[in-house]
């Protein structure tokens, strides 16, 4: 976090002295094909496919999760959008429990293991909300994701098939 906030005070900086727009865009958590097994929704897949049931946390914790596709265009529209400057976020503005992100992978893969929640402790720096207000960045460059959550975990199940 202090690198992220030392990075942007560089930017704002130069582009200050420069003359110059600058749009520092925060991304919220992605999610989608090709993201790496070692992630929540990837890992879970494999482990229900592989027969296993998960062992989890409670999953009480909200993300606000926005597909790699949708990411894609959003910095797109940051690059052929207006001229701004600021820090902007970018996210679906919904957030959801990990909880319900599992029982619906469940159910899309057609596996008959059930997660086990409560079965792990939270990690002591477990983070339980991240949510961003993404509207000035909808407002600003003209953006609307096109994913809903439904269709973007159909898109990862049907991806790592």
């Amino acid at each position: 976090g202090k690198a992220k906030l030392a990075c942007l005070n560089l930017l704002k900086d130069f582009a200050a002295k420069n003359n110059l727009a600058y749009a520092w865009v925060r991304l919220f958590s992605t999610y989608g094909p090709g993201q790496g097994e070692e992630w929540f929704m990837p890992g879970l897949l494999k482990q229900l496919r592989a027969g296993q049931a998960p062992r989890l946390t409670l999953c009480e914790q909200r993300y606000d999760y926005l597909h790699v596709k949708d990411i894609a265009a959003g910095v797109a529209a940051v690059l052929d959008g207006p001229e701004a400057s600021g820090v902007f976020n970018l996210g679906s503005n919904t957030s959801v429990s990990l909880k319900e992100i599992a029982r619906r992978l469940q159910q899309l893969s057609g596996s008959r293991m059930e997660p086990v929640f409560g079965a792990l402790p939270y990690r002591p720096d477990q983070s339980m909300r991240l949510e961003g207000d993404s509207v000035k960045f909808y407002a600003t460059f003209g953006f609307a994701p096109r994913f809903t959550l439904d269709e973007g975990l159909r898109d990862l199940v049907g991806e790592t098939n």
